[in-house]
């Protein structure tokens, strides 16, 4: 579950920080693992299904705490990312029977748009498989996507493997 759910977090996050400019150096720790149930996993235990966790560390130089759930409902407010800013304004970013939703918290005032269908697909038909997808719009960046990717891939392979031993 750490690395399912873990790799589609971090690479929402990370490339949004990338296309503004901005550091994308990952720093994570396991704080917490639990199974299905809300019990903790051993370390070591390699038969518990993973069903929480908590990962905590940083993003360039932006603290991070990311809550995975695999069994999260489809009513929403269960999947998806909380984001404070710097100015107190709160984004979220949620799943929802209508699709993906955004929400900006700007104390009592609150901004919402919805956009069909699930941020996944989106970013798959827009960046890699639509008409002007990155290999045609901007090959030289294929490169840095993909060891972004790799280095996603290898921080969760890490934590994993710290759980439940090398495998």
């Amino acid at each position: 579950m750490i690395l399912d759910i873990g790799t589609h977090v971090l690479a929402m996050l990370r490339e949004t920080l990338h296309a503004s400019g901005s550091d994308t150096a990952l720093s994570l720790s396991l704080r917490v693992a639990k199974d299905r149930l809300g019990y903790d996993i051993a370390p070591g235990d390699t038969v518990t299904a993973e069903g929480e966790a908590h990962l905590q560390g940083t993003l360039g130089t932006i603290p991070l705490n990311i809550w995975l759930n695999k069994y999260a409902g489809p009513a929403g407010g269960q999947k998806g990312m909380r984001i404070g800013l710097r100015d107190g304004r709160i984004l979220i970013l949620d799943r929802s029977p209508e699709g993906e939703v955004v929400t900006l918290h700007d104390g009592e005032r609150i901004q919402r748009w919805t956009r069909p269908g699930t941020i996944y697909s989106h970013c798959l038909d827009e960046q890699i498989l639509g008409a002007d997808n990155l290999f045609i719009r901007a090959p030289d960046s294929v490169a840095g996507l993909t060891r972004r990717r790799l280095e996603e891939v290898e921080w969760l392979l890490r934590l994993q493997q710290q759980l439940r031993g090398p495998h």
